[in-house]
């Protein structure tokens, strides 16, 4: 919305069924991420966007010189560790964005800085991401930025389920597209199979069978489905989870704890009874 970009039309060019790519990102319902235009500006976006763009202004920094006490360390700086009220009160940089007595660097700008100084060697600096594939990085004790991560050894697992290759963690349908002489793209298995790995050919996305199942193997729990999310396998839909936990919250109470939890809602219990007795009640006489 920020771009200029309202919701997109219900038609045929900016709303696209699941079997031609989905919903694009401007649908007027959030969409599960799961179809290749899920994550797309739609034309109609686009065009919209495109009449704002004139208006770059508002895209233009006001500030083009270096300015102490920001946080970054910019030209003529040697570090830059304060903010509007907290002058003074790192160790290492003082207000006017100098180094104080023997540092060589401020904690505050730098990964690799410790107690003023460059970090000892092997001094862990990022963590191993899973989603981003790549291993942890250490510091190399000759300077004081983190040096950059390497990439996990290919097809390493990540989290989709994926595998890693070339530092991107790609899908499954995409990393069985590497493998295969078709481009393949995830989607959503309907009944017994919406908690599988399903994927569909783009180049048969007009025959009645696009969404196939291409593994066995169950998705992550969590994983959204039709109107719920996969559990052990299983596709829950919203109503069905609401259901199960009053259901178990009922099997939960003893008969006297119902029975105090009964007395102590009465108000409550006769209003919905009387809600749902009248409601239907009052439809068919206004009816009659």
């Amino acid at each position: 919305h920020l771009f200029g970009s309202g919701h997109d039309p219900n038609d045929t060019e900016c709303s696209k069924t699941e079997q031609f790519g989905g919903k694009f990102l401007m649908n007027t319902i959030s969409v599960f991420g799961k179809y290749p235009n899920n994550l797309k500006f739609s034309p109609c976006s686009l065009r919209q966007i495109g009449l704002k763009m004139p208006n770059h202004n508002c895209l233009t920094p006001r500030s083009t010189g270096a300015f102490c006490g920001n946080g970054a360390v910019e030209d003529e700086e040697y570090c830059d560790a304060s903010s509007k009220g907290m002058e003074d009160l790192d160790p290492c940089c003082d207000r006017y964005c100098k180094l104080r007595g023997n540092a060589t660097c401020s904690d505050a700008n730098h990964i690799c800085c410790k107690n003023c100084v460059i970090a000892p060697a092997n001094t862990p600096c990022l963590h191993s991401e899973p989603v981003d594939c790549t291993k942890p990085s250490f510091c190399s004790g000759r300077d004081h930025s983190c040096p950059k991560p390497a990439y996990v050894p290919e097809g390493t697992p990540c989290p989709g389920p994926g595998h890693c290759y070339s530092g991107k963690c790609l899908s499954f349908c995409q990393a069985l597209s590497r493998n295969r002489s078709v481009r393949l793209q995830a989607c959503m298995c309907r009944t017994n199979a919406a908690c599988k790995s399903c994927c569909f050919n783009t180049e048969r996305a007009n025959v009645s069978d696009w969404c196939q199942v291409y593994s066995n193997e169950s998705v992550l729990d969590g994983t959204p489905c039709y109107m719920g999310f996969c559990k052990t396998g299983v596709c829950e839909s919203y109503e069905a989870s609401t259901f199960k936990r009053f259901q178990g919250f009922l099997k939960q109470m003893k008969t006297p704890e119902l029975e105090t939890f009964l007395k102590g809602n009465l108000v409550m219990l006769l209003i919905l009874i009387s809600l749902i007795v009248w409601l239907p009640a009052t439809f068919y006489i206004y009816r009659a």
